[in-house]
């Protein structure tokens, strides 16, 4: 699979960049206030009792728009690649957020 993925970086690159665009325009506008008739934005919104975990998380991009949007509610990403996760903490290191937590870990192996 590395080998896989290697030959198309430059495709991937862009597929991340195409999403990344796609998550800027609506995540946070359209699609979060639409969830369960707003109440997950306003539980969002308050940070109360209130966290959130993205489960092949990539480089952050969606955690980071995330925390910036709800600075009151706690995220954490998890991805299986640790390249990945370190692109994400510095992702959120240089946006200044505080309530994102990156951790390395394969949710699909047990124990």
């Amino acid at each position: 699979m590395i080998l896989l993925c290697n030959r198309y970086v430059k495709f991937g690159q862009w597929m991340g960049e195409l999403a990344d665009q796609k998550h800027q325009a609506q995540l946070v506008q359209q699609f979060i206030p639409a969830l369960d008739n707003g109440s997950i934005e306003a539980r969002l919104r308050t940070g109360t009792n209130c966290s959130a975990l993205d489960l092949g998380c990539g480089e952050g991009t969606v955690v980071c728009f995330l925390a910036a949007a709800f600075p009151g509610t706690r995220f954490v990403g998890v991805d299986a690649a640790p390249g990945s996760v370190a692109a994400a903490k510095s992702k959120a290191e240089a946006a200044g957020l505080s309530n994102v937590t990156f951790l390395v870990g394969d949710v699909s192996s047990p124990g």
